[in-house]
């Protein structure tokens, strides 16, 4: 008997939804998503668009560098790639990207952030990061959470881009960072 013909025995069924992981992670992910689409409103951003533009925003931060493509962004954002297109396309009509054929395959689209897109995904950043310390600051080990969540996220096929930690900023860097950002957006 080969080694993937053998049954795995069934596992036991939760005593209580509240014992199932599954469960827990989907109300909490709703609670989460609602908790983000209420403070979105004043950027008039929803959070499948923020998500988007911030992953644009991400991949387009080495100036110099491709643009990527829209494939490129919805891995990303964990987007599937025809919404992403479709949410592209919303932000492009709002100024906020600019997408172009590009040069060596005419069905490929390269997506660039404009300023007014990078500002308003700056802001956003901010609006999210707020949130999430409110969401998630009652967890005392915040850190070892996160750690899980990334592990969980590798497990479940999730790019290594999205759950790779960059590495530490020293504080030169990260002046010279705010510098660059405050003469971009004049």
């Amino acid at each position: 008997m080969r080694a993937y013909d053998a049954v795995a025995p069934e596992p036991e069924p939760p005593v209580s939804p509240a014992a199932s992981a599954g469960f827990l992670v989907w109300h909490v992910s709703h609670r989460w998503q609602s908790l983000l689409a209420e403070r979105l409103v004043p950027l008039a951003l929803t959070p499948a668009q923020f998500v988007v533009l911030g992953a644009v925003s991400w991949l387009t931060r080495a100036p110099g560098g491709p643009a990527p493509i829209q494939r490129e962004v919805a891995a990303q954002a964990g987007t599937d790639p025809m919404m992403t297109s479709q949410i592209l396309r919303t932000l492009e009509r709002r100024r906020l990207v600019q997408r172009a054929g590009d040069e060596a395959d005419g069905r490929v689209f390269r997506v660039a952030v404009t300023p007014a897109g990078r500002e308003l995904a700056l802001r956003g950043v901010r609006v999210v990061h707020a949130a999430d310390a409110e969401f998630f600051g009652a967890l005392a080990a915040r850190d070892a959470f996160v750690a899980t969540l990334r592990d969980l996220a590798r497990s479940a096929g999730v790019a290594e881009s999205v759950v790779a930690v960059p590495p530490a900023r020293s504080s030169a860097q990260t002046s010279r960072a705010r510098k660059q950002g405050k003469e971009r957006s004049r």
